[in-house]
């Protein structure tokens, strides 16, 4: 299958990117192979390097099978056609919880090429619904306070769209997607690869100056002379409020 552009979007903005698909019994062939080519588009629009964005990947079912580390392809081609050589594995179920747990556990980390100065990126691609929610929504969060950005693409009406949502980074609607088949994959390739290269390095998203208290200074008047005691610094607790709606593509409009 040829990769259907070659544009780069993400300039010099560098980051670690893995794609965890799906690769159950309810994958059918072509379907499969339409998923890789929906991967291969949105890496086509990296520029990739050893110093730029690495890109690794695995499949999962029941289990999970390790494709490729982030540091295995630092040439652009040689990626690209690893990618297309990628064969379908099978199994009954769907582990998405072990396939999160796999790309917290393996996937970034330094030994396997991960690197801490830039965006740790996970991109899940799936057509059903995870075999255990709770297992599932609960690796997702120890991955999202690590610091990794996942965003989840469901295909089809089998997925479970509040799961995806839920697994996503925050807002949902940024980091989740829903398309109604495989053909409609690559209308969200450019948004999707935008957004992956927007995501902030761990060094720049949460500066010190937007977490720190501040500190305000008031005049105090006392009955009696005192010695002023300072209070202990409290900890500002910061809550994201998630929406439940998923960027859901319209068909209709996708040219031919």
């Amino acid at each position: 299958v040829k990769c259907q552009t070659t544009v780069q979007y993400c300039g010099n903005t560098p980051a670690d990117v893995v794609f965890m698909l799906d690769s159950s019994n309810s994958m059918w062939g072509p379907h499969f192979v339409q998923q890789l080519e929906f991967v291969r588009n949105v890496t086509a629009m990296f520029k990739i390097g050893h110093n730029e964005t690495q890109v690794g990947l695995a499949t999962f079912n029941d289990e999970v099978q390790l494709q490729f580390y982030l540091n295995e392809y630092t040439d652009k081609d040689k990626l690209l056609r690893a990618i297309r050589m990628v064969q379908q594995t099978h199994g009954p179920s769907t582990a998405t919880d072990k396939a999160v747990r796999f790309l917290r556990t393996r996937f970034f980390h330094a030994r396997h090429g991960a690197r801490s100065s830039v965006p740790h990126i996970a991109i899940i691609i799936t057509d059903g619904q995870s075999d255990n929610l709770m297992k599932t929504l609960i690796e997702a969060t120890k991955a999202k306070r690590e610091n990794i950005i996942i965003f989840t693409v469901g295909v089809g009406n089998a997925v479970n769209s509040l799961e995806l949502e839920r697994m996503a980074s925050s807002p949902s609607h940024e980091y989740a997607f829903i398309v109604d088949s495989f053909s409609f994959l690559n209308s969200i390739k450019e948004k999707l690869a935008i957004r992956t290269c927007q995501v902030q390095s761990p060094t720049t998203q949460m500066p010190k100056a937007t977490i720190s208290t501040t500190r305000i200074q008031t005049t105090i008047a006392t009955r009696e002379p005192t010695t002023l005691t300072t209070q202990r610094p409290t900890t500002a607790a910061i809550t994201l409020a998630t929406t439940t709606s998923s960027s859901r593509v319209e068909t209709t409009e996708l040219p031919p």
